[in-house]
């Protein structure tokens, strides 16, 4: 049996992940769609309220993607991204 202290170790990877993603997307490095994001986040939550005994990884990711999708979603476009010219 894994050792219970991998699910620590592997929360606070996909969460420096995650961090690491959202100011990409702040700096305008990353355009993330916020449907697709939003939906990852879904997933999770729905694990972790269904056993709220000890679902701390499904925690961890929902914080994650909930968190990529505000930035996202905060994120204004681009200047190059708002005016088409059509000449």
């Amino acid at each position: 049996m894994l050792d219970p202290h991998w699910v620590f170790v592997s929360a606070v990877l996909g969460l420096s992940g995650s961090v690491r993603y959202a100011f990409s997307t702040m700096r305008g490095a990353a355009r993330p769609n916020v449907v697709t994001w939003s939906l990852w986040a879904a997933a999770p939550l729905i694990g972790f309220f269904a056993q709220l005994d000890g679902a701390f990884a499904a925690y961890v990711l929902a914080l994650c993607a909930v968190l990529v999708s505000i930035v996202s979603a905060r994120r204004r476009a681009p200047p190059h991204a708002r005016a088409v010219s059509r000449a």
